[in-house]
Formats: structure tokens, C-alpha cells, sequence
């Protein structure tokens, strides 16, 4: 059972959306990131911190098989 799952979708974009055809857009980046732990994993006992999440061992799951991002 999973207690802990974090989920971030981050998608950056120029102003403009619902402004008028003289505005130029142009989306800047997006991002995609999940992590989960299992119930009992001694991370999760405290507030994770990003020092504490460095410093632990990391599984990476592709559809693609890359070990990188797109």
C-alpha cells in the first residue's frame, strides 16, 4: 500500500490565453514529476525535506526506456 504520493504538473506559458489575435504565445516549458513511497518507508516518518529526498535511493520507470527526462 502506498501512504505517500506527490504529484507536480507544472506548464509555463507566455501571457495571452483569452487575449486578442495581437498577442503572440508561446508555451516555455512543461513539467511532469510523481513520486511514491511505500507506507512504511522511514522518509516518510517526518516532513520530507529536499535534503532528505537527495539522499535516498531512486527508482526511474520509462515507457521510453530512458533514464532522462523527454
Amino acid at each position: 500500500m502506498l501512504l505517500f504520493v506527490m504529484v507536480r504538473w507544472t506548464s509555463i506559458s507566455a501571457p495571452g490565453g483569452s487575449m486578442g489575435p495581437e498577442i503572440c504565445t508561446e508555451q516555455l516549458m512543461e513539467d511532469a514529476f510523481v513520486c511514491a513511497g511505500r507506507a512504511n518507508h522511514s522518509i516518510l516518518m517526518e516532513k520530507v525535506t529536499l535534503q532528505a529526498y537527495a539522499n535516498g535511493n531512486h527508482v526511474v520507470a520509462s515507457r521510453r526506456g530512458r533514464a532522462y527526462g523527454r
